[in-house]
């Protein structure tokens, strides 16, 4: 059950970051007020990085800033990490052991 709802959590925050990267670019173009880089980066370690850095180079919206170019990356490099281990309880690591544990005891 707790799988089910991780996923569709997942998929909402990516669609979010995706969309958040859409927005930003149009704003760009009309010259209005712009979502915030922080916020951009606080949905990326929320889990949506793969929506964000699919809207970076889908929209070609913060390409040129090194902090997007590396920092999305490796957030992402974070979060398939953390999947792995969420989804693979007998993970050698004591992180998929302790997310279990939480989940189960939820």
């Amino acid at each position: 059950m707790y799988k089910t709802i991780f996923c569709i959590y997942l998929l909402i925050i990516n669609l979010t970051g995706l969309m958040m990267f859409y927005s930003d670019k149009k704003r760009a173009r009309q010259r209005r007020y712009r979502i915030p880089e922080a916020r951009l980066f606080l949905t990326a370690l929320a889990g949506g990085a793969a929506g964000c850095l699919l809207g970076m180079y889908l929209f070609r919206h913060k390409t040129r800033h090194a902090r997007f170019v590396i920092g999305m990356p490796l957030i992402l490099i974070f979060w398939i990490l953390s999947v792995i281990c969420f989804f693979h309880p007998d993970f050698s690591n004591s992180a998929g052991r302790f997310l279990h544990t939480f989940f189960d005891n939820l």
